[in-house]
């Protein structure tokens, strides 16, 4: 089976301070227990980041747990730093790795 990478570009709020922000960041890592790989991008003012499952049923398995992911005060905190309207998702399945 191929891996999922799901990817959300967006801005951050009016006001919030790269600093901060990636303290936010920082926060989820240390303390979040996850099942796949993560990458934040940045060019100037837009940011992306990305999450990248090695198969379909990891993804799955992610996505049922949902619920204990968006109530997680970590990750409430990062994605408060976001501006909500700018957040695009997007999902690539994995033709082939190098």
């Amino acid at each position: 089976m191929s891996g999922i990478v799901i990817m959300h570009s967006f801005k951050l709020r009016d006001g919030v301070s790269v600093e901060d922000f990636m303290l936010a960041a920082d926060a989820v890592q240390n303390n979040v227990k996850k099942d796949y790989s993560y990458q934040l991008l940045r060019d100037g003012d837009k940011w992306a980041d990305m999450c990248i499952w090695e198969t379909e049923a990891d993804f799955q398995n992610f996505i049922k747990n949902m619920g204990a992911v968006v109530n997680n005060p970590y990750i409430k905190e990062f994605q408060s730093y976001l501006d909500q309207k700018s957040i695009s998702r997007y999902r690539f399945s994995v033709e082939k790795s190098y």
